[in-house]
């Protein structure tokens, strides 16, 4: 039987294929499709993400979690949660139905609404297959879902783009993610069905379980999935959607990354945590090792991003949307911040202390929303520049309410290499966010890129050696 670390490390090989395989057919779709379809369309579409990303926390209501918390989940259990999910899934098609036409009278476009009809055909469907992925990601067969993503990425991105040369606009991308849930969900339901069997059922002790596990998960998801949502919220809604496409676009582009590499790490790092839960020191090694590593990725990435943002918008975009730049430049520096917190919520659900996730984000509903709220007094780039300043104003507490309770690592072994991180991220490339010419930028890029692999050859050579 192969180790634990072995079994993580082939999942790592595994789901960075996959992400950056989905990633790279992603970056080419939006790329062409921006030459295709009106930026008015893209602003409807984050619309619609937004709320079916919000919709989606009550569907999964934290039930595969759960199960990877669970690692004893007996038959009946499973049944249980299969149950639960299903229904659920029906009951916000139904809710999300009849309340698309308020939805669209907020925003104030009543397009929205058969939009809205056509897209909540999801959650007939993807609920379906759902339990299946959760228990292969609980056994570590993140071999058999690679594969399966990068097929239904690859059906989705030919879909998307043959409807957008027909005309179909924002529906190439709406048919595109059904196209996806569909073949994923097929493929699951055949594989899980040979692995795990086919059960329905109900039992009020593990469903107690289930909904008391996912009531806190749905709750603190929502409540965080609102606060990170809340500027496509109020640009939609005050600035318009042609406003929210130029926003929506330049934030796909700098959050890329963290797309590609964090849910890999989230992906393999939850399962693992729940293993060694219970062992406090080794749980700290790891959660520190895992940020110290984002850190050297994301703050050189994005400061890298921030520096390249004229150039970036005109290959991937192209020459009508230059106001998309400076959004670039100053998200990077926000997703930058972001990307590293992100294993806390690993931590969170290893431990199964989704409750502390929950309170910590209810606190950020009376902290984040008002920042942003005045932000928009200055349009798009003021709101990334509300974003960024919230951010860094939530660095200290967070590690004081959130890490310290859940691993506790101490103030200097959590924040001393991040510094040091930053700092060297700044020295070899801040240049680029100064300096005009291209080719001069090339010079500093590759000056900076050979010092910052230098010093962090460790650390480097270690994530190499996974793959």
């Amino acid at each position: 039987m192969k180790s634990l670390k072995s079994q993580a490390l082939s999942g790592i090989k595994w789901t960075t294929t996959s992400a950056v395989v989905c990633s790279i057919l992603q970056i080419v779709k939006m790329a062409i499709l921006a030459r295709l379809i009106a930026k008015e369309d893209f602003g409807l579409f984050a619309t619609i993400s937004v709320i079916l990303g919000f919709a989606d926390f009550f569907v999964e209501a934290g039930l595969g979690s759960a199960i990877i918390h669970k690692q004893d989940a007996t038959k009946t259990d499973l049944a249980v949660a299969y149950t639960i999910t299903i229904a659920l899934g029906w009951l916000i098609f139904i809710a999300l139905y009849f309340a698309s036409p308020s939805i669209a009278s907020f925003y104030g476009d009543s397009r929205l609404t058969p939009l809205l009809h056509l897209a909540i055909l999801i959650f007939l469907i993807q609920p379906l297959g759902r339990q299946y992925d959760a228990l292969l990601r609980r056994d570590l067969e993140f071999n058999l879902l690679a594969k399966l993503d990068i097929f239904a990425s690859a059906c989705g991105f030919v879909a998307s783009l043959a409807l957008a040369w027909y005309g179909f606009g924002v529906r190439a991308f709406i048919y595109s993610q059904l196209t996806i849930t569909l073949i994923r969900t097929s493929v699951l339901m055949w594989l899980g069905n040979k692995r795990y069997g086919f059960n329905l059922g109900f039992s009020y002790a593990p469903a107690r379980f289930f909904l008391r596990f996912g009531a806190f998960q749905i709750c603190e998801n929502s409540v965080n999935y609102f606060n990170s949502q809340l500027d496509t919220i109020l640009i939609g809604k005050l600035l318009g959607q042609e406003a929210l496409g130029v926003f929506f676009m330049a934030k796909q582009l700098v959050f890329r990354p963290i797309q590609i590499i964090n849910p890999i790490i989230n992906k393999i790092s939850l399962p693992v945590f729940a293993r060694i839960q219970n062992d406090e020191g080794r749980l700290k090694r790891g959660f520190l090792h895992v940020v110290h590593a984002l850190a050297v990725i994301h703050f050189a990435l994005f400061t890298i991003i921030a520096g390249f943002s004229l150039e970036i918008v005109s290959i991937f975009l192209g020459p009508y949307w230059g106001q998309a730049g400076v959004l670039i430049e100053i998200i990077a520096f926000y997703a930058m911040l972001l990307a590293i917190g992100n294993p806390v919520g690993s931590l969170l659900v290893a431990k199964g202390r989704v409750d502390l996730g929950l309170y910590w984000n209810c606190a950020l509903l009376f902290y984040t929303p008002p920042i942003l709220v005045v932000a928009s007094k200055w349009g798009p780039t003021g709101i990334a520049w509300g974003l960024l300043l919230s951010m860094v104003g939530i660095l200290i507490p967070s590690w004081y309410f959130l890490v310290t309770k859940l691993c506790a690592a101490s103030f200097a072994e959590y924040f001393g290499n991040l510094l040091k991180t930053f700092l060297l991220a700044l020295i070899c490339f801040g240049l680029l966010l100064v300096l005009a010419n291209f080719w001069l930028k090339l010079l500093v890029f590759f000056i900076g890129f050979k010092i910052y692999i230098w010093y962090n050859r460790s650390i480097i050579t270690e994530i190499r050696s996974i793959w």
